[in-house]
């Protein structure tokens, strides 16, 4: 018993890292799309100024 609740403990932990990961993916991808906005805007100005 102890021993399956050991795993059960460990797969919950190894869960919790994934969704870790995952959360951490998306706020870097959250990120790039933010870079790739800003970008295209200071090359739209640049247009707009010339």
């Amino acid at each position: 018993k102890s021993q399956k609740s050991k795993v059960k403990s460990q797969k919950s932990k190894v869960k919790s890292q994934k969704s870790k990961v995952k959360s951490q993916k998306s706020k870097v991808k959250s990120q790039k799309s933010k870079v790739k906005s800003q970008k295209s805007k200071v090359m739209h100005s640049k247009v707009v100024s010339d």
